[in-house]
């Protein structure tokens, strides 16, 4: 059977690898497919609220020291530079 492209220069390579990252009988058949990528969404959902969590955590720290420098309970310390004579 021919195969034809629309595109003048066809990358094949990439065509072909496409086809077998997505090859669900390659994966173990349906279920263990459906089952990888079930599990692929958990571990992204698992590192995105660990990152946003990391976010919060920054966030709320810098408000309490913001909120610690307007009311007066800290103060910046800038160290001079000392000389050495």
């Amino acid at each position: 059977m021919p195969v034809t492209s629309i595109l003048r220069n066809p990358n094949w390579y990439e065509l072909l690898q496409w086809l077998r990252d997505h090859d669900i009988w390659a994966a173990g058949g349906p279920e263990a497919a459906d089952a990888k990528l079930v599990e692929m969404e958990r571990r992204q959902e698992i590192e995105l609220a660990a990152k946003e969590a990391d976010d919060l955590e920054q966030i709320g720290s810098s408000a309490w020291f913001a909120k610690q420098l307007r009311a007066g309970e800290a103060t910046f310390v800038q160290e001079g530079s000392k000389s050495t004579s």
